[in-house]
C-alpha cells in the first residue's frame, strides 16, 4: 500500500498509544475497529498506520514484510452496498498486486462473493492480508445479514487463516456475528494531544505559506480542543486574516462558527450522537452532571466530554458554542403536515405556510406522526414511497430529506431567529426526526 502524501510527513510518534494499539492487533493477526466522531482523523490515522514503512518496521517487525494493507475506502462507492464493497475490495487486491486481474466483476451478489473468495485466496499463502474498510458505517447498515459470516469464511479459508480486518467507523458497529470473536478491543479517536495538535499546525503553516506564533498556536488548539477538523479550518481562518489576535477567544470563536466548513463540520459531529447524548450536552450549563450520567459513557470516551473536578464538560469552547447554537428541543416552533401538500411552521413570532411536493410532504407527515423521535429509514421509505419502496435506496432519501431541510429551514430561521435553526435532523445509525418536541400532523388518514 502506498504512503499517502500527507501522511508521508507525520512524524513517527504521531498518535503513538492508536498506532501501538492498531500494530499490535495485526501482529498478532487479530481485526481491530477504529471508532470517533466526524472529523477526529481516523482517515489519516489509519492510512498512516497501514503505509507507513517506518511503522512497518517499528511495529510489525519481522513480519513486516509479509503483511499487505488493501485500503477500501467506503465514501467512493458508487453505491454504499455491499456489492460495490466487494467489488472494490477484489480491485484493490489486484491492484496492490497481491493477485492476478480477473475478469469481469459479477453483478450478483452471490457471484461476488465467490468472486472475492477467489481473489483472496490468490493472495500467497505466507502474507497476511490486512482488509481496510475506511468510513464504512453507512455501508455497514446495507449490508446483508450474513455478510460479517462472510467475512469470517474468507479468513477462514486462508490455508493460515491470515487475514485481519480493520473497520474505521463513527460509531462502534452492532453484533458481527460470526467475526466478533476475531476483533481486540477497539481503539477510540479522539481529539489530538497537546504534542500533536502543534506537530499538526507546523504541518499546516507549511501547507498555508504561514508560520502561527506560539501564542496563537496555543489559542488555536484551546479553541478548539485539539479537534482536528476544527484545528485544521481554523488554523487556515487564522492564515486567511479572519482571526483577529487582538480579539477575545470569544471573537474567535464567533468567526469559527460564521466559517461554513465548521459549520458543517459541526453538524456532521453533532449528527453523530445519540439524542440522548445530544440532550446531555444542551442540558449541562443548566444542569451540571457526573461521570455516573447514563447518557456521558460514549462521549467520555471518544473525547466529547471530559470530566473537570468531578463535572462533566464540552471538551473545547467551540463545541460549547455549537451546542449553544442549536435549536432546543424545546422549542416552541411546531412543525405541521397540513393536507393538501403545504408544511406549517407556527411559533411566538408567527406562522409560515411553505408549498411541498407530494414526495416531501408524506415525509413530513411520517416524520410528524410521531413528534420527537426518531424514524429509521426503512420504516419512512415504506411510508413516503408505498408500492414504489422496493428499490428505493438510503441516499434516495437522504436527498429527500436534504431538500425537505431546504424548505423548511428558512422560514424557521426567521421565526426562531436563530440561524442556526435546523428542522430535520438525522439520527446517526437509526433514521431522521423534527428537531422541535412539538408537532403536529394534521392529514385526511384515518387515525
Amino acid at each position: 500500500m502506498a504512503v499517502f502524501r500527507r501522511e508521508g510527513y507525520f512524524p513517527p510518534d504521531y498518535r503513538e498509544a492508536e498506532v501501538r494499539a492498531i500494530m499490535a492487533a495485526v501482529y498478532r493477526q487479530r481485526s481491530i475497529a477504529v471508532v470517533g466522531p466526524a472529523g477526529m482523523g481516523k482517515s489519516n490515522l489509519v492510512r498512516y498506520a497501514a503505509a507507513h514503512p517506518d511503522v512497518h518496521r517499528s511495529q510489525l517487525r519481522e513480519r513486516a514484510a509479509q503483511t499487505a494493507f488493501v485500503h477500501v475506502d467506503c465514501t467512493g462507492l458508487f453505491e454504499r452496498h455491499e456489492l460495490d464493497l466487494l467489488h472494490e475490495a477484489a480491485v484493490q487486491i489486484q491492484r496492490a498486486g497481491l493477485a492476478p486481474a480477473a475478469g469481469p466483476f459479477p453483478a450478483e451478489l452471490r457471484a461476488a462473493r465467490y468472486a472475492l473468495r477467489e481473489q483472496v485466496l490468490a493472495v500467497p499463502a505466507e502474507r497476511t492480508l490486512a482488509l481496510l474498510l475506511d468510513n464504512v458505517d453507512e455501508t455497514a447498515r446495507q449490508v446483508s445479514p450474513t455478510f460479517f459470516d462472510y467475512l469470517c469464511s474468507l479468513r477462514n479459508a486462508r490455508p493460515l487463516r491470515n487475514v485481519v480486518y480493520l473497520f474505521v467507523t463513527r460509531r462502534p458497529l452492532g453484533p458481527l456475528r460470526e467475526l466478533q470473536e476475531l476483533f481486540d478491543d477497539p481503539v477510540v479517536v479522539g481529539p489530538l494531544g497537546e504534542r500533536d495538535a502543534h506537530a499538526m499546525l507546523e504541518r499546516e503553516a507549511g501547507r498555508l505559506g504561514r508560520a502561527f506564533a506560539a501564542a496563537e498556536a496555543e489559542r488555536l488548539i484551546t479553541c478548539t480542543g485539539g479537534h482536528p477538523g476544527f484545528l485544521k479550518n481554523a488554523g487556515e481562518l487564522a492564515a486567511g486574516g479572519r482571526l483577529d489576535a487582538r480579539q477575545p477567544d470569544d471573537a474567535w470563536i464567533q468567526e469559527m462558527l460564521a466559517a461554513e466548513r465548521i459549520r458543517l463540520l459541526g453538524e456532521e459531529l453533532w449528527a453523530d450522537l445519540a439524542p440522548e447524548e445530544q440532550a446531555l450536552l444542551q442540558g449541562l450549563e443548566a444542569r451540571p452532571a457526573g461521570e455516573s450520567h447514563p447518557a456521558a459513557g460514549w462521549l467520555l470516551r471518544c473525547g466529547i466530554l471530559r470530566a473537570v473536578e468531578g463535572q462533566l464538560r464540552p471538551f473545547c469552547p467551540l463545541l460549547a458554542a455549537l451546542v449553544r447554537s442549536r435549536p432546543r428541543p424545546d422549542s416552541p416552533i411546531r412543525i405541521a403536515a397540513v393536507p393538501p401538500n403545504r408544511a406549517c411552521l407556527s411559533a411566538p413570532a408567527g406562522e409560515r405556510t411553505v408549498p411541498l411536493s407530494p414526495r416531501l410532504y408524506a415525509l413530513l407527515a411520517a416524520l410528524a406522526r410521531v413528534p420527537g423521535q426518531a424514524v429509521p429509514v426503512d420504516e419512512l421509505i415504506a411510508q413516503v414511497y408505498g408500492d414504489e419502496a422496493d428499490g428505493v435506496t438510503d441516499a434516495a432519501l437522504a436527498q429527500l430529506a436534504k431538500r425537505l431541510r431546504a424548505a423548511l429551514d428558512p422560514p424557521g430561521q426567521q421565526l426562531t431567529g436563530d440561524p442556526a435553526y435546523r428542522s430535520l435532523e438525522t439520527v446517526w445509525g437509526i433514521g431522521y426526526r423534527l428537531t422541535v418536541r412539538q408537532t403536529q400532523c394534521r392529514s385526511n388518514r384515518p387515525g
